[in-house]
């Protein structure tokens, strides 16, 4: 939510430079001046709070698309997308590593315990026609519709019921809500 804030800040700033009050005008330049500084530079724009408008399934990538289209020039936009890109298929990549370190320790005790013909399975889903789905977990979620916009809507339960199709989607927007709310009491305290 943190970001949509950021965006409307931006948006009504560049309103107001428009506006036919002078006194208005002069004070919004020098706010765009100081909001620029912070969010007009691809490389200043923390990639982190971008992921997170990304895991909201409200918003995806639309909401970030729509709003860099807005307040970026062109080769901005196009630089910032790339870099948000890759951002988060590596960390997404990070994530699936450790998931598959888990994994392989766990299939390492269950292949001692059962007998696994996995040369038969891979004949079977070659002659039925089968394949793995080889789109990874971070694109299907991308491609899948958002979820309607409403004010009700839980984003935890929805990760919650979600896990089980996004594991490790899932394990990141654990562990990114997990930080952001051990670092709260920093804030109040201050």
């Amino acid at each position: 939510m943190y970001m949509k804030e950021v965006f409307a800040i931006g948006r009504f700033i560049r309103h107001s430079c428009d506006s036919v009050d002078f006194s208005t005008m002069s004070m919004a330049e020098r706010m765009r001046v100081k909001y620029e500084k912070y969010w007009s530079n691809p490389d200043s724009v923390n990639m982190l709070l971008l992921i997170a408008i990304i895991l909201n399934p409200m918003q995806k990538i639309e909401y970030v698309n729509y709003f860099l289209n807005y307040l970026f020039g062109e080769e901005k936009r196009g630089e910032l997308k790339s870099k948000l890109s890759k951002c988060i298929k590596l960390l997404y990549q990070q994530y699936q590593s450790s998931e598959e370190a888990s994994e392989a320790d766990t299939q390492d005790v269950q292949a001692n315990n059962i007998n696994t013909d996995l040369h038969s399975i891979g004949f079977f889903l070659q002659a039925t026609g089968r394949r793995t789905n080889t789109r990874s977990e971070l694109d299907r979620y991308l491609q899948e519709e958002c979820e309607p916009y409403s004010h009700k809507f839980d984003i935890l339960n929805w990760w919650k019921v979600n896990s089980t199709r996004f594991p490790i989607l899932g394990n990141m927007n654990r562990e990114y809500w997990r930080k952001s709310l051990r670092s709260i009491p920093q804030f109040l305290n201050t």
